[in-house]
């Protein structure tokens, strides 16, 4: 099953989308433990129709056939800008670069 659920991220003053993948073995099983893979830019994860350029890695169908056991959550890529970089590296993006 993939959910989507909103959050808001108050350091950046707006929304994101988060996406969480579970097997079908996921609500019978109570007390069984699973793995998490986190992944980020998850627009492209999971279905074409939600990626940016209409093609996504498919990972839904793939664990949906393989059956494999394995929770995946989603992180979306920040839309506003040019701020992708600035969230992911630890420094302003243009200034490691700067003499």
């Amino acid at each position: 099953m993939l959910e989507k659920f909103k959050i808001p991220i108050s350091a950046f003053n707006h929304e994101r989308t988060i996406r969480v993948y579970t097997p079908p073995t996921y609500e019978a099983e109570q007390t069984k433990r699973y793995s998490v893979l986190y992944m980020h830019d998850g627009q492209n994860v999971f279905e074409d129709q939600d990626a940016i350029q209409g093609v996504s890695l498919g990972l839904k169908d793939y664990l949906d056939k393989s059956r494999l056991e394995l929770i995946v959550v989603g992180i979306d890529t920040n839309t506003l800008g040019d701020e992708r970089k600035n969230e992911y590296c630890p420094w302003v993006d243009g200034e490691y670069s700067k003499n």
